[in-house]
């Protein structure tokens, strides 16, 4: 009989534990994303780069909202997601409700009381799932990345490359002597090339001041 009391009073521990530890997680994500500037996170790292990597490449975005959540939904530490730890915490609750109910067939009358410590978990738990929501914590997440994304950095991606093309030195009229149209072939190449690079400077300039 105590096999199942400390059974019970541990699987439901453990269930708290998890969803606790996950929504924790995902509140460290949260601070870092309202302060995009402040705090280096490596999931930020990636989403900005990736979306910096569309913007450049002309790679249309048609949701950047889905975009994100994908990213979030798909980031894992050591293999854990970050809804993993409430799935985890769901199992943790069936199986301390299954062995509750196993406990009262075995030892009837005995067991009668954890039934009622049973409920009150129940009650409990779900006052719990209420207070620390992962999926609405998430969707905050999101929204904010989203914003950032759609407001701020896609903005400064496109006055960088203003920049770079205001910057840029006009290309030289080509002559009318024949023997010198390489050299101005060659000129405009150059100047092409140059355009080019400060272009990159520019925009990577913006990517490295979330990156490093």
């Amino acid at each position: 009989m105590l096999y199942f009391k400390y059974s019970i009073v541990t699987l439901f521990s453990l269930s708290l534990l998890f969803i606790l530890t996950g929504y924790l997680r995902l509140l460290r994500f949260y601070y870092a994303a309202k302060k995009m500037q402040e705090v280096r996170h490596k999931l930020l790292k990636q989403i900005v780069l990736r979306f910096t990597n569309c913007c450049r490449l002309n790679i249309a975005i048609c949701n950047t909202g889905v975009f994100v959540k994908k990213y979030i939904a798909d980031y894992s530490v050591a293999g854990f997601h970050y809804h993993t730890f409430l799935l985890l915490s769901n199992l943790f609750t069936a199986l301390g409700i299954g062995v509750n109910f196993a406990g009262v067939f075995l030892f009837q009358a005995d067991f009668y009381p954890y039934v009622i410590y049973s409920v009150l978990y129940c009650i409990l738990y779900l006052f719990v799932c209420g207070l620390f929501d992962l999926y609405s914590l998430s969707d905050k997440c999101a929204t904010l990345v989203t914003d950032y994304l759609d407001n701020t950095l896609r903005h400064r991606l496109s006055m960088a490359e203003s920049s770079a093309l205001q910057a840029a030195p006009a290309s030289e009229s080509p002559t009318q002597n024949p023997a010198k149209a390489p050299e101005v072939s060659d000129k405009n190449t150059q100047s092409s090339k140059i355009n080019d690079t400060n272009s990159d400077e520019i925009i990577f300039s913006v990517i490295n001041d979330f990156l490093i």
